[in-house]
């Protein structure tokens, strides 16, 4: 803008003063006026929605007019960009852009661009006042105190303004009198925003551009000689200005930087300023004088901030908004949860913390405020990525951490990142944006690249880099819409979150209280919806900054449409707007409120107040299911610049973000609303918008890069046979990069528009990936396909090998069964035996085998030693594939694969297979027997085994003796030394290459088993949430059975949700098996329903179900298991003794029926099962014995004797470390013993976080009638 300084030097210091042109692209750019260009409008013309009524000033990028909004009913200004370049506009729309979510009194408020008369305009606040250079002369004819009391306050709220800028990553890049206002009131506002630029100081530090920027009478040094723009820069031109006022005041005219701009020398310079600010004694204030010299400093480090300008001295407090999003309201018990989760992670920890919550809830908002007080922190590194709905691109967030890693160690300041060559290659094939930042550290002794690297390497590779990048500072890496994770990138979250290097800290953020990792977040935040009251605060500050006056009484009505949800409230938030529902809220109230009932589509209005233009651009931003940017949109729309007054129409109305960083920043607001506006384009909209992106993918410089997306663009618009070239780049770009899942979805995708060779190609390729991605139904039906579609008899039979395998993992056991039951045949395996006699016969052989696997140690095969009949091979490959997984079906077939599977590993198995079967036959050796001689025996077996592997290299042949470990002393109810072998096991699976969810979940199993039995409930909870996630997501009913049945159920009843646990048993009935026997998912099912039952006071209903499974358990070899019948008994006896407690006499049954299956009467149960428990071989089963004992004697008014008993449980409840069952008895002997009952055990649920404690009790102990309390 032009000003009019007539008592100050007749050289305009606000001026732009012509640069020289130091780089090809720094040429001066001359005023409006200069270039001889009229003002384009006149005062009373009419534009669109707006009237003219004068013109305020001018700039060197265009003119400033102020302007009365017919829509908005408002005076505001419009300034109106002249001939610029093409950079310069684009860098003036951008400076704009990245303004528009500002609202601070300090800064001028910008609205919108319009494209009017073919030009480009920005819609701005209109500031009542005039600019800093009309207002200097002003102020130097008022006395000196109060001229100075003026400036003081100027001061401040320039660097309050500046201090808002600085603190949202920008810089204003062009401080001058000019482009500083001064209201009536003497409150000072920046404005002029077309050379606000970004500033991230992780990404460019120094603020380096290859341009002069601004006006040179007020660059700092370091902008002036070296071209760095950074805040302390904006500080140095407040400096000068504030320099300026003070000489004005003074009466004096001192200036330097006098002369054409290319004769300035530095040292001069610096000499000169530091002359002027020494001159500032005599009458000018201290503090005036402090931040002058405090803002002046040459070296830029030393430089006040402009926060410790605004706060320098100040007497008051400082209420002032720092940030530029929505204050974070009713969060701070979350917030401090976050800081104390970080502290965690810099003394030393690698911890996933999961914040999860319903769809608007306030997530990302929440992650906002942690990012901001992690860049806080000195040397932390924070990586945010951001994963998307309907988005196509493998290992989609490691990418984007891959591009941030790139820009910040570009810079000089950062040395290379330095791992071994094997992973630097692997990363450089992965992520080629990393060539120039990660290099190959040649004394790094790693081993030698393998001729075809796998996924395990490529895991290993991201470790090492994760380490190095460590080296730095503490790592921290958040992810935002985790739901949208694939499979591939979840892999290596569960592998960072093993690490043991420390100072690694990963943050997802989920509407689901866990992703689909295997591993479980170690902390959690779950997001509630916010109170009424905080809810009504937050719209009573939004209306205030939008000056509505509102009674409280209606605010809290509104907050209450809101029901707490933070989206919601920013929605309605948004309706105080000028043109809002809610501007003038209370003439129309009940109409309004009417309108607002359905608060989750008020997008819908906006949407129907958008123009054609910005309707136009909507498809696009919508199917591209990523950011965009306004060039992209340019080429995709016909409306040339007018893009740009599109999406900030789009931005007005809250259906897009524009994060205005100059690239692809453009975003729908939320998901909420992209799925409305993806419903609400029509077919037509959908495939031409497709067809465009396609296009326009396909002209770019290197088309192959969006394969991916091309082909998913050209699919949607139906072009299958123009997609099928790309599909196939995409799935060999996925295998590449060991996004294995991605791949296979690819090569599914292209078997519909292939056929032949190709096609048998695709098949083995996607059943492949499927297979190394671990996701069994999607494998085995190609393997199955492959099988139908071969000639060749051995392929077939590997192929319907490999179906089976994943089929029974999964669970789909009858599906398998055919298959397996031909494969047998055909390879001359022995079929389960029907009498119990043969089966037992069978466990007698696999003692004596285990006798040899002790005598001769595991060695691995020699190739000469293979047969070259390929039957043998398959043989040993079936039973090494499904002779443990079908245990969970038929125990009988089990038995006799691991018999004919033994005997070949021993000949001809590797050493992993040795160890696969040595382990299994540990563990079925408790299945002849479990008396002291066969628990030596075993325990003496898996030592051996184990001595045999330490130190090796097999890590699957470790785990596998580990998981026998853990099921022996499951088998043994040793609860306590379940878990170290579980977790060594799951840990070692985890890291090896092939599949292994199957593994996994059969372990955590024994995991919930165990923690039941030790009171670790809050970690059923955790775990069994992931596996359920996971098996949804891998569509695994097994893995469902796990999570949800047996003691897995029981984190439904921890969370006091019993309807779910039912849900979850109705879809048990998917995992069932062939056997007329009751066989180990049976055993899981029933001990789900049971637990149920007790939990809903149906123990009646519980009895029977034990007395029906009892019954079918007798002929079972499960029942030679002293654990499953120890569980039996336990709840036969419990189940009586709540029908006991709570009728007082035992309730009327049905006794034909008791007396028709030959049942004894619930009163005489009790007894048998104690009788039952007592006769175990186990501390545990002794436990629940005088357990049921104290509370069936306590029953009888045998107090003494119940006490006694109860002591006796006790005891060795507390050998075993059995937290409930010592609570449980605790209070049962302080209630005889006093006549109190001290709830010890409901205490530890709670601390526990069990939500009704009185009611899990039941699961464990029978509480005594209240009438007992009182006589003992």
């Amino acid at each position: 803008m032009a000003s009019h300084e007539d008592d100050l030097p007749l050289f305009n210091p606000n001026n732009d003063t012509q640069v020289r042109p130091v780089r090809q692209d720094e040429t001066f750019v001359l005023n409006s006026t200069q270039r001889g260009v009229p003002p384009p409008w006149q005062e009373g013309d009419r534009y669109g929605d707006f009237e003219v009524q004068e013109l305020l000033g001018w700039g060197n990028s265009g003119f400033v007019y102020r302007a009365y909004d017919h829509v908005a009913r408002h005076r505001c200004a419009l300034k109106v960009l002249g001939p610029l370049s093409s950079r310069e506009l684009c860098r003036n729309k951008l400076g704009f852009r990245r303004m528009t979510p500002f609202r601070h009194p300090n800064l001028m408020q910008v609205d919108r661009i319009h494209v009017l008369d073919d030009k480009t305009v920005f819609a701005m606040q209109h500031v009542n006042g005039t600019t800093l250079s009309d207002a200097i002369p002003l102020i130097r004819a008022m006395p000196e105190d109060q001229a100075f009391a003026i400036v003081e306050n100027l001061v401040r709220d320039y660097a309050t303004g500046l201090a808002t800028i600085h603190l949202a990553g920008l810089v204003h890049r062009d401080i001058k009198p000019s482009n500083l206002m001064v209201t009536p009131d003497h409150r000072g506002v920046i404005i002029d925003f077309g050379l606000v630029a970004t500033c991230n100081p992780e990404v460019e530090a120094d603020g380096v551009r290859s341009y002069l920027a601004g006006t040179p009478r007020y660059f700092s040094p370091e902008a002036v000689w070296e071209q760095l723009y950074t805040p302390p820069g904006d500080l140095f031109g407040l400096g000068l200005v504030t320099l300026e006022i003070i000489n004005a005041v003074r009466g004096r005219n001192d200036w330097f930087r006098m002369g054409e701009f290319q004769d300035w020398r530095r040292d001069q310079d610096k000499i000169e300023i530091e002359q002027a600010v020494d001159g500032l004694k005599d009458g000018v204030p201290a503090w005036l004088r402090k931040v002058c010299r405090g803002m002046l400093r040459v070296n830029r480090a030393k430089r006040f901030t402009a926060i410790q300008v605004a706060l320098q001295d100040r007497k008051e407090p400082l209420n002032i908004p720092w940030i530029t999003k929505q204050p974070l309201f009713g969060r701070t018990q979350e917030v401090a949860e976050a800081r104390q989760w970080i502290r965690s992670i810099l003394d030393g920890k690698s911890e996933r913390l999961h914040i999860h919550g319903p769809s608007g809830i306030g997530k990302s908002r929440l992650i906002d405020e942690i990012e901001a007080i992690l860049e806080a922190m000195p040397w932390c590194q924070v990586f945010r990525v951001r994963c998307r709905t309907r988005e196509q691109h493998s290992l989609q967030v490691l990418d984007q951490i891959a591009d941030q890693i790139a820009s910040r160690y570009s810079r000089g300041d950062r040395e290379k990142l330095r791992v071994d060559p094997v992973s630097a290659s692997i990363l450089h094939e992965m992520f080629p944006q990393l060539r120039h930042v990660v290099v190959s550290d040649m004394s790094d002794n790693a081993s030698p690249l393998p001729d075809a690297p796998e996924r395990i390497d490529a895991l290993r590779a991201a470790m090492r880099l994760s380490v190095e990048l460590r080296k730095v500072g503490p790592l921290f890496i958040i992810v935002d819409d985790a739901q949208w994770s694939d499979h591939d990138t979840n892999t290596v979250w569960d592998e960072l979150q093993q690490d043991g290097h420390g100072r690694l800290g990963i943050i997802t953020v989920s509407r689901d209280p866990e992703t689909y990792q295997r591993q479980p977040a170690d902390h959690k935040i779950h997001l509630r919806a916010l109170s009424v009251q905080r809810s009504a605060e937050l719209l009573g500050h939004a209306a205030k900054q939008w000056g509505v006056k509102i009674k409280s009484a209606t605010c809290r009505e509104l907050a209450e449409l809101t029901g707490g949800n933070p989206f919601r409230l920013q929605e309605l938030a948004e309706e105080f707007r000028p043109g809002g529902e809610l501007h003038d809220p209370q003439p129309a109230l009940d109409s309004s409120l009417t309108s607002l009932r359905n608060l989750d589509r008020l997008w819908q209005r906006r949407f129907n107040l958008l123009s054609v233009e910005a309707r136009s651009v909507l498809p696009y931003v919508v199917t591209a299911s990523r950011p965009v940017s306004t060039q992209q949109l340019e080429m995709l729309t016909d409306l040339g610049l007018a893009v740009d007054a599109a999406v900030s129409e789009l931005v007005k109305q809250r259906l897009v973000n524009d994060d205005a960083t100059g690239g692809e920043c453009i975003t729908i607001v939320h998901d909420k609303v992209a799925d409305g506006l993806f419903q609400s384009l029509t077919d037509e909209e959908q495939r031409d918008a497709h067809k465009a992106w396609a296009n326009l993918l396909i002209s770019s410089e290197h088309p192959t890069r969006y394969a991916a997306r091309i082909a998913n663009h050209l699919r949607a618009c139906g072009e299958s046979v123009a997609a099928l070239p790309f599909a196939i780049n995409a799935a060999i770009e996925a295998d590449r990069i060991y996004a294995k899942v991605e791949a296979g979805e690819w090569h599914a995708k292209i078997l519909e528009m292939v056929s032949g060779e190709a096609r048998q190609k695709h098949l083995r390729d996607a059943a492949r990936c499927f297979y190394e991605g671990d996701v069994p139904l999607r494998a085995a039906e190609y393997f199955r396909q492959l099988a139908d579609e071969s000639d060749d008899l051995t392929e077939r039979i590997r192929f319907t090998i490999s179906a089976t395998e994943v089929l029974i993992r999964c669970g789909k056991f009858v599906a398998a069964k055919p298959h397996l039951d031909l494969l047998l045949q055909q390879l001359n395996l022995r079929l389960h035996a029907e009498p119990a006699s043969t089966s037992i016969a069978s466990l007698r052989d696999l003692v004596s085998l285990a006798s040899s696997f002790i005598q001769r140690p595991l060695s691995p095969f020699a190739e000469d030693r293979l047969p070259g009949n390929l039957i043998v091979q398959h043989q040993l490959e079936l039973c090494s594939y499904v002779a443990r997984p079908i245990a969970m079906f038929d125990l009988r077939s089990t038995v006799n694969l691991l018999t004919d599977g033994s005997r070949l590993a021993q000949k001809y198995g590797t050493i992993a297979q040795q160890a696969y079967f040595a382990s299994s036959i540990a563990i079925c050796v408790l299945l002849a027997g479990n008396r002291p001689a066969q628990r030596q025996r075993t325990h003496g077996m898996l030592q051996t085994l184990r001595d045999q592997v330490r130190g090796g290299e097999d890590k699957r042949a470790i785990a596998e003796i580990e998981t026998a470990q853990a099921y022996v002393e499951a088998l043994e109810m040793r609860w306590d030394a379940v878990i170290e072998p579980m977790s060594i096991a799951i840990r070692l699976f985890t890291h090896s290459d092939l599949p292994s969810r199957f593994e996994t979940s059969q372990m955590r199993w024994l995991g919930f088993w165990a923690d039941w039995n030790l009171g670790n409930w809050s970690h059923i909870v955790t775990v069994a949430e992931e596996m359920l996630h996971d098996s949804q997501r891998r569509r695994d009913p097994l893995q469902h059975l796990l999570a949800t049945g047996g003691f897995g159920g029981n984190a439904a009843l921890i969370e006091n949700n019993a309807p779910a646990l039912k849900q979850f048993q109705r879809h048990h009935r998917h995992v069932a098996t062939c056997s007329e026997q009751v066989e180990m998912v049976d055993f899981l099912v029933w001990v789900s329903r049971v637990q149920r039952l007790i939990y809903e006071q149906k123990y009646q209903q519980a009895w029977f179900a034990c007395q029906v499974f009892n019954d079918r358990l007798q002929s079972s070899l499960i029942n030679r298991l002293h654990a499953i019948r120890t569980t039996v008994d336990f709840y036969i006896g419990l189940s009586a003794a709540h029908m006991q407690r709570h009728s007082g006499l035992f309730p009327v049954i049905d006794e034909s029926r008791v007396a028709a299956k030959c049942w004894s009467l619930p009163q005489e149960t009790i007894g048998t099962a104690i009788k039952n428990l007592k006769s175990r071989h186990s501390p545990y089963a002794k436990m629940l014995a005088a357990l049921l004992s104290g509370i069936s004697l306590r029953h009888d008014g045998r107090f003494d004797q119940a006490l006694i008993a109860f002591g006796r449980a006790n005891t060795l409840a507390t050998q075993l470390s059995l937290a409930p069952f010592i609570a449980a008895t605790s209070d049962a002997m302080e209630h005889l013993e006093t006549g109190t009952w001290s709830e010890k055990l409901r205490h530890q649920m709670i601390h526990d976080n069990v939500v009704s404690p009185i009611d899990l009790e039941r699961l464990y102990v029978v509480a005594p009638p209240e009438s007992e309390i009182s006589t003992c």
